[in-house]
């Protein structure tokens, strides 16, 4: 016993919009790789940016002689306030 296959067809239209379809999914996903690789390279430029403001800052303790392990922060006017270490 044989199988025969049954073959129909889309129309000129359905087949068009089809791989138009195909198309814009495979442009997606290029897009996709490529916003990936972007990603990556923001998080390396954040990490980077990280390290230069640590840095900074570290120069800065050593210029004021502020003691290694002294709490202290930066605020936004450009102060720098030692925290008072609580004593038990």
């Amino acid at each position: 016993m044989s199988e025969e296959n049954t073959t129909l067809s889309l129309t000129e239209e359905e087949n068009n919009m089809l791989n138009a379809l195909r198309q814009r999914a495979q442009q997606i996903s290029s897009e996709i790789g490529a916003i990936e690789i972007r990603k990556a390279r923001l998080i390396g430029a954040v990490s980077s940016t990280e390290q230069q403001a640590n840095d900074l800052l570290q120069s800065v303790a050593e210029r004021l002689e502020i003691p290694q392990g002294q709490s202290w922060q930066v605020t936004p006017n450009g102060e720098i306030v030692l925290s008072q270490e609580e004593q038990s």
